[in-house]
């Protein structure tokens, strides 16, 4: 079984039939091993050993917009993430001694796969809280309730739940060549496959198309599913895709107003230049290099 893609998790359980319990999360923010992650704004808490901070819950937690439940441990013991920023108290009452706030993206470079999980899961619903406070019916302030999973609305009775973005992204081939691109703000060796939103009413494999056609100019026919990967930059879905568009590779014409440029590479070519320092590749923890480095076989 191939390993999940960073962000994702094989073992964590989110027990969602609990958030309706209202009993049961009373006694959860009780129990001696529940612990709470600190949250602020899209930054993580880490201790001086790169760790992600998990500290014990403290009086006064109450499952408010401010806190959220996000699972139980292998051995039971109930998780929590609080954003600290709404729960102004919440680092002192913590407890947590030294501790950093890192960019989500910073912390992927050093968290274990488990941790990173709980990161990526926690950042993405406090997110959410971040940008619904107001009912998007009727204007009204919301209210949380399923222990953080749901926003209600107490004008209208308008019921919002956490969303995730769908978005694609694909590599491209032609015979021993691969397809890549370019945004203008990333550094100028910077190189990753191909990706873009899904649009209302369209499927997966039609998104691949669509954006390939669009950014690159190159017609693809049949996508092939390769994995998914969570992708918390704030709240997306990265589903990524391989796609044979032929024996060679075909003309590119480039979207200025998507891309700076794209390329076919060889494989040679783009092992040498990965190599060498030529071209510089997404990091390790992305789905991009996950697709890149599948069909280079490394």
């Amino acid at each position: 079984m191939r390993r999940p893609n960073y962000f994702a998790s094989r073992g964590f359980d989110r027990a969602g039939h609990r958030r309706q319990d209202p009993e049961w999360m009373a006694g959860a923010l009780r129990h001696p091993d529940a612990r709470v992650l600190l949250v602020r704004r899209a930054e993580v808490a880490l201790d001086p050993a790169q760790r992600l901070v998990q500290v014990a819950a403290w009086e006064g937690l109450v499952p408010d917009h401010g806190l959220v439940f996000l699972g139980e441990d292998a051995d039971g013991a109930p998780v929590f993430c609080v954003d600290v920023g709404v729960m102004a108290d919440a680092e002192e009452a913590s407890g947590a001694d030294a501790f950093r706030f890192v960019d989500l993206r910073g912390a992927a470079m050093v968290l274990p796969e488990d941790e990173a999980n709980r990161a990526a899961y926690a950042s993405a619903m406090l997110t959410w809280h971040a940008r619904h406070r107001f009912c998007g019916a009727c204007g009204e302030p919301t209210t949380t309730d399923w222990a953080g999973h749901v926003r209600r609305c107490p004008g209208c009775g308008a019921e919002h739940f956490p969303r995730t973005d769908p978005v694609i992204i694909v590599l491209c081939t032609a015979g021993d060549s691969c397809l890549l691109g370019r945004q203008r703000i990333w550094p100028p060796q910077m190189w990753s496959a191909l990706a873009g939103f899904v649009e209302p009413g369209e499927s997966l494999e039609d998104a691949v198309r669509r954006e390939v056609m669009e950014e690159a100019g190159v017609l693809v026919a049949e996508p092939v599913y390769h994995s998914s990967q969570p992708w918390p930059f704030p709240m997306s879905l990265m589903l990524g895709f391989h796609a044979p568009v032929g024996d060679a590779p075909t003309e590119v014409v480039v979207d200025t107003n998507e891309l700076e440029d794209a390329r076919w590479f060889g494989r040679d070519e783009l092992t040498d230049a990965v190599a060498d320092g030529g071209v510089m590749l997404p990091p390790p923890f992305s789905i991009a290099r996950q697709l890149v480095d599948s069909w280079l076989g490394t």
